[in-house]
């Protein structure tokens, strides 16, 4: 039906654009643009109207630059880790090839360019920060990816830096949003160490110097093992400290569940079999206590 309806070259061009939209992790874009919002509201200025938080368009430029900065980010990783994503991710890899060397790097710089306009207009700390980011952004994929542990710690220390400069921003760094940055940053890092089981085979054959290819798989599995413990307790403190945050109960048990249910799984897990599953479930939880941000008041 498409065939008869779109010239082939169209549907080339719009094969391409989706192509582009991967490569971009356009879902993960939204989620954490999602997040900034939430923190604006919940977190930064809690005491604010939220429709007033809203009517400020220099957190509009914020949020849209570090959109900018982070989907940059995905374009330069996505460049340096081609060889290895044929390997681990061939379907994903395979779209993505429709977007040329050349075409990357344009749409590289073009973003970075406007991230730092955008950045400009809201403020020259932002500006500084956000300029961090986006060599650290750089540094990470050309460099620190490619060394033990590092890479995981330099992935996850990324995921919370918009957070950092949105926090700058408001010129508001309190007791509560260290908490609860810090449990999101762990379940991110867990996850971080997960993702690099899962890869390990890809890793190998590229020769990059992973966690579970420098210490093990059965170390990694344990270092992994001992963040989901870590972070089981990072959630009872969110709960017990009524006084910063005000999390319901069953939010706090869906989060414990799916974080035991991970236990359970990393402890029984046969040749990496559960590794996925797991990866899953950390995903959903990252969401969730993004979306859980919004429960505090």
């Amino acid at each position: 039906m498409a065939e008869k309806i779109l010239p082939r070259k169209t549907r080339y061009l719009l094969f391409k654009l989706w192509a582009m939209f991967a490569m971009v992790r356009w879902i993960n874009v939204l989620v954490i643009a999602a997040a900034l919002y939430l923190s604006a509201m919940y977190l930064l200025k809690p005491n604010t109207p939220r429709l007033e938080v809203l009517k400020d368009p220099k957190l509009h430029l914020e949020v849209i630059a570090l959109s900018l900065f982070i989907m940059s980010g995905y374009i330069i990783n996505a460049f340096y880790d081609l060889r290895k994503d044929l390997i681990n991710k061939p379907k994903r890899t395979y779209i993505q090839r429709l977007i040329s060397k050349q075409t990357s790097l344009s749409a590289y710089i073009v973003f970075n360019g406007l991230a730092a306009i955008l950045s400009f207009f809201v403020g020259w700390k932002v500006l500084l920060i956000n300029l961090i980011f986006s060599f650290a952004l750089w540094l990470y994929s050309h460099k620190m990816r490619k060394q033990a542990f590092m890479g995981e710690l330099g992935a996850t220390l990324l995921t919370v830096a918009p957070f950092a400069s949105l926090a700058i921003y408001y010129n508001r760094i309190t007791a509560y949003i260290f908490l609860y940055v810090s449990f999101l940053f762990m379940l991110a890092l867990t996850r971080e160490i997960i993702k690099k089981l899962i890869r390990f085979k890809g890793d190998l054959v590229v020769g990059e110097r992973s966690l579970p290819i420098v210490i093990g798989e059965k170390k990694s599995r344990m270092l992994a093992l001992l963040f989901m413990l870590g972070s089981l307790g990072q959630l009872g403190s969110l709960y017990f400290i009524q006084w910063l945050l005000r999390l319901p109960l069953w939010f706090v048990g869906l989060g414990a569940s799916g974080i035991i249910i991970s236990i359970i799984l990393i402890l029984t897990t046969k040749k990496g079999s559960n590794y996925n599953v797991i990866n899953w479930i950390y995903k959903l939880l990252i969401v969730g206590s993004v979306a859980g941000i919004a429960l505090i008041y």
